[in-house]
């Protein structure tokens, strides 16, 4: 559900400036590799160092998505 939101508002762009619209992509963008770690955390993933391993990524991936924001809501 997430792709099919981005695509229409990578296309319709509702809001009028240009960084708003960056900022919404790249947290979408953000937000599908962070449910894409999610199927690392079940019972998909059974290597239980690779689920440990994709936790660190995860928090990563959630830390560069606060910092951008803050970043944005700064300037």
């Amino acid at each position: 559900m997430t792709g099919s939101y981005m695509m229409f508002y990578a296309d319709r762009k509702p809001h009028n400036d240009p960084k708003r619209i960056k900022i919404e992509i790249t947290n979408e963008v953000c937000m599908m590799i962070m449910n894409y770690h999610m199927l690392c955390f079940s019972n998909f993933n059974t290597d239980p160092m690779a689920q440990f391993y994709m936790g660190y990524s995860f928090i990563a991936f959630t830390i560069i998505t606060v910092i951008i924001n803050l970043v944005y809501l700064m300037t």
